[in-house]
């Protein structure tokens, strides 16, 4: 079947308005098909298409704003982009500064953030941040904060150094899963994992997991026993404390042994008449 050049045209403008038109921020990008599970490369949203953008595997020299380059006079078209000028028109972006984003329908009406040359718009309120999936709202040790209309990442207050901090504040038990992460107390990864319900004292693979994680084992003091499949590739054990296990302790004497008897105190030359 044969098209005409008309019905061609038609498809390809209907195809450039559809990408125009499948973006407005770079998070709606997620959600594009085009843009899951890419390596070395994520989307970002300009001008409403969702375009693939990667790190490179360089920095050039040539610019560090677009001040420095030589189109600095057509600053619309004129961008520096991973240390190179570009200036094509056809591959121009959003913005210089925040106040160049109030010219874009999808800018009105909010505070966009001009970020990395596009124009961003991301929270009111850090509720925003958290309801939105931003990546704030699942780092071990931070919280989120809105600023500018962007979701950041905010440190808590420190809680730790190492698990025996945590054991010592109340946070976890010398006996259980524990760990410091970001100067916070946690569970460990092995808590998380999907099988943990059904074996839940299951915690270690070797004796260092014993190490890493139960504080009354720190320091070599257990063993990991009592293993089992808790999964289609794994087997994970106990960690048990080695004197439970007669590991390092000294041997029991042998049968009819007796231990002798301390000698009596010596007696004082001194005598009271």
């Amino acid at each position: 079947m044969k098209f005409s050049a008309a019905l061609l045209a038609v498809f390809v403008v209907s195809v450039n308005a559809q990408s125009r038109n499948e973006c407005e921020f770079t998070r709606d990008c997620k959600d594009v098909r085009r843009c899951q599970r890419i390596a070395d490369a994520s989307c970002i949203c300009k001008f409403g298409s969702c375009v693939f953008s990667g790190n490179p595997f360089f920095r050039g020299n040539e610019c560090d704003s677009y001040r420095d380059c030589a189109c600095k006079g057509a600053p619309e078209i004129c961008f520096c982009r991973n240390g190179f000028c570009k200036s094509d028109p056809e591959d121009k972006f959003e913005c210089h500064e925040s106040k160049d984003c109030s010219s874009l329908a999808k800018c009105r009406g909010k505070s966009c953030n001009c970020q990395d040359n596009l124009c961003e718009f991301q929270c009111n309120t850090v509720a925003d941040c958290i309801s939105g999936g931003f990546y704030c709202a699942g780092l071990q040790g931070y919280k989120c904060k809105c600023a500018s209309s962007v979701c950041e990442l905010e440190k808590l207050p420190g809680e730790c150094n190492s698990i025996q901090d945590c054991v010592k504040i109340g946070k976890c038990r010398a006996d259980k899963p524990c760990a410091c992460t970001n100067d916070q107390c946690v569970d460990p990864w092995v808590v998380e994992t999907s099988w943990f319900k059904n074996f839940p004292t299951k915690t270690c693979r070797d004796a260092d997991d014993c190490n890493y994680s139960i504080a009354r084992c720190q320091q070599d003091k257990c063993t990991c026993e009592n293993k089992v499949r808790v999964d289609e590739y794994s087997d994970f054990g106990e960690c048990i404390p080695k004197t439970r296990l007669g590991i390092g302790a000294p041997p029991p004497p042998p049968p009819g042994f007796e231990f002798p008897q301390p000698p009596p105190p010596p007696q004082s030359a001194f005598r009271f008449q």
